[in-house]
């Protein structure tokens, strides 16, 4: 009874679903879902006997992505400025708007990206259907965020949240409909709590105490801190170098009494463009803007004075600014008097045409070091997590392993990637479009995403091939990549995808040249794989060539025109070392003595 809407035309009212949440789905009528991640695949029983159609997603190509960055960009730089404005008065403070920018650039690139997202998809779904009907999540159960990473929480994988925001759109766009209130509401903590366990108690006290140690000795301090790395890799790091450097994860325990100035909240507005999406992000960013940088920024500020945070000279980090507010809060407080660096995480940079993260970190950075490739204030310095060599773990005659990605059901970035609303199509799709084209003497080993979008992608991969040899691998993914005979990648712009290069493992990614767009220096490396068979912009074709070479990877992998494109893809995305943490002595000493 489902259908997808592939074309514009005018329909009698329905009701359209904008979340999973089924208590706000009207089964009584034809439901239009806004989008794929609205019908969990574990809940199929239920929604594939309703009268439904699926609205299609209105940013699947490239050419569409970089014009969601174009107004991304545009506005917000000027929201940036005028929410600087605005909190300036309300805290009774003069900070520049880099300093806004270490502390909540992060949480309003997502907020605006998200927003946007939200609004062009419900506009484009007025066109075909003008006369709809929803229920809207009442105000009292709206939930303001705490932070980052709570909203970061909210965002990714619940309904409720996506709720809310769906519901203040289409309320600020004069839409009038039913309220129906959640069952379970989201809870509202009494209390900001954060680093509160023993543990991390601990962990910050010995990093202050080593920082005093070393300026006691006269030492320049170089202070580590989130580097993406495993705890065993920056451990053994810091000890190995006889606690030269320190690794402080900023873990000092904060307990802030958690009451929103709502009255403060409606009354702030800024006034930074007339559009309409401008003017909608003026209104709903103030009741969305996380409790720690409004009611709790004073104390926030406190907390970094009453811990008495010593402050070294040289910051270096990887996720830092993305998930620990007081590492955001110093870094911002101090950005003047310190040197401060950032190394990549993750997969993108340097490689898309436009990733909105690799700019804001490489604006707020005095030095950005890279997987490989070359830019302003950047400099190379491989990474532990591509620089895990598989030893003696090496099968070359192991199994197929299918290396599953699963992005977020609701979009909260825009990206060239099959992620958000996309997924589906965009993945999934092209996914089975191989499988179905493979031998069937071929045994397949699935290694799932570590994080459960409620895709259900191993489920459905179960699903459709239920006379297929399957198996589910677990434990650490250097494990199931080391023991394949070749890796298969449903999508090649992933950070397993570089790991699996790195580790010359023989690999083949599907490539969907309509999504994805990259900056002009880099696609010379990706059309060296397509040219050398490793990405496939066909499914089919990439099904093809599996069979072909199957039976003898090694004897087409090993082909040095293969080889070459491989090893400059590597050398340029994902740079490998045979001592990784001698490179980081080497330049973080350099740092330390003449600085950047």
């Amino acid at each position: 009874m489902g259908a997808t809407i592939n074309s514009f035309r005018k329909n009698p009212k329905v009701f359209l679903a904008t979340t999973a949440n089924e208590e706000f789905w009207d089964q009584k009528e034809k439901i239009v879902f806004l989008q794929d991640g609205c019908k969990l695949f574990s809940r199929k029983h239920i929604w594939e006997n309703l009268d439904h159609e699926t609205f299609q997603y209105c940013l699947d190509t490239a050419g569409k992505i970089q014009t969601a960055y174009e107004v991304f960009y545009r506005v917000y730089d000027k929201a940036l400025e005028a929410l600087g404005k605005v909190l300036n008065q309300y805290h009774g403070i003069d900070k520049q708007t880099k300093y806004y920018k270490i502390i909540l650039g992060p949480w309003l690139e997502v907020f605006t990206f998200q927003l946007y997202e939200k609004f062009l998809v419900l506009q484009e779904f007025k066109k075909s259907f003008p006369e709809f009907d929803t229920f809207l999540l009442p105000k009292d159960q709206h939930r303001i965020p705490l932070d980052l990473n709570d909203f970061y929480n909210k965002i990714r994988t619940g309904e409720e949240y996506n709720l809310q925001i769906y519901s203040q759109i289409l309320e600020m766009l004069g839409h009038q409909f039913q309220y129906r209130e959640l069952k379970t509401p989201l809870p509202q903590p009494p209390l900001f709590m954060v680093n509160c366990g023993i543990t991390r108690r601990l962990f910050s006290f010995i990093s202050s105490v080593q920082l005093q140690l070393n300026r006691a000795l006269g030492r320049r301090t170089f202070v580590v801190t989130s580097p993406y790395s495993t705890k065993k890799e920056r451990v053994f790091f810091i000890i190995k170098n006889r606690f030269k450097y320190i690794l402080d994860e900023f873990l000092s325990p904060i307990k802030i009494p958690v009451k929103f100035d709502l009255q403060a909240r409606d009354s702030m507005s800024m006034n930074f463009g007339d559009s309409e999406f401008e003017i909608l992000l003026s209104k709903l960013l103030f009741r969305n803007l996380p409790f720690g940088y409004l009611e709790g920024f004073k104390e926030m500020r406190k907390s970094i004075e009453k811990i008495k945070i010593k402050k070294g000279d040289v910051y270096f980090t990887g996720t830092g600014l993305q998930g620990n507010l007081l590492y955001s809060f110093f870094i911002a407080e101090n950005h003047r008097d310190i040197t401060f660096l950032m190394h990549q995480h993750g997969v993108g940079y340097g490689m898309y045409s436009e990733d909105s993260v690799e700019r804001l970190e490489r604006e707020v950075t005095d030095r950005f070091y890279t997987w490989g490739w070359k830019g302003e204030k950047c400099r190379v310095l491989p990474h532990p997590k591509i620089c895990r060599p598989c030893g003696d773990d090496r099968k070359a005659d192991g199994d197929l392993v299918l290396v599953l990605e699963e992005g977020p059901r609701h979009t909260y970035r825009v990206m060239y990637r099959a992620t958000g609303a996309a997924f589906l199509r965009k993945y999934i799709d092209p996914l089975f479009c191989f499988l179905d084209n493979i031998r069937e003497d071929i045994d397949i080993a699935i290694r799932p995403h570590p994080v459960d979008q409620k895709w259900k992608v191993p489920s459905r991969i179960q699903n459709r091939y239920q006379g297929r040899t399957l198996k589910i691998l677990t434990g650490q993914f250097k494990s199931a990549i080391c023991g394949a005979r070749i890796c298969i990648h449903p999508d090649p712009v992933g950070t397993p995808f570089l790991e699996t290069l790195a580790q010359n493992i023989p690999t083949i990614a599907i490539f969907d040249p309509n999504l994805h767009r990259f900056r002009s220096d880099a696609q010379k490396y990706f059309d060296g794989l397509i040219q050398a068979e490793i990405i496939h912009p066909d499914p089919k074709k990439a099904a093809e060539k599996l069979n072909k070479v199957f039976d003898n990877v090694g004897g087409w992998w090993n082909k040095p025109f293969v080889q070459e494109a491989r090893a400059k893809f590597v050398s340029q995305f994902a740079r490998t070392s045979t001592d990784w943490q001698a490179d980081w002595r080497k330049e973080f000493d350099e740092v330390l003595e003449k600085g950047v």
